[in-house]
């Protein structure tokens, strides 16, 4: 991960990204590895894809909006 002022994270920091999409599920796993390397971040692990109540409406093509990005920190 790349440090990014706009999402509030910082180089070298695991980092929970999640997005929400008009979208087949393939096509929410494609958007969310793309999106992520766009912005620094190495998909790894599970994705996970919930079917939810949308935000937005369907447009004519799958489109994600709703990018939401978590800095993982340990406490010790």
């Amino acid at each position: 991960m790349i440090s990014n002022s706009e999402f509030g994270t910082t180089a070298g920091v695991a980092v929970f990204f999640s997005i929400q999409a008009w979208a087949s599920d393939n096509e929410t796993i494609d958007m969310v590895v793309t999106i992520g390397r766009e912005v620094g971040l190495n998909a790894s692990g599970r994705i996970h894809v919930h079917s939810t109540e949308p935000q937005q409406p369907p447009l004519d093509a799958p489109h994600a909006y709703g990018l939401n990005f978590h800095q993982y920190v340990r406490e010790i």
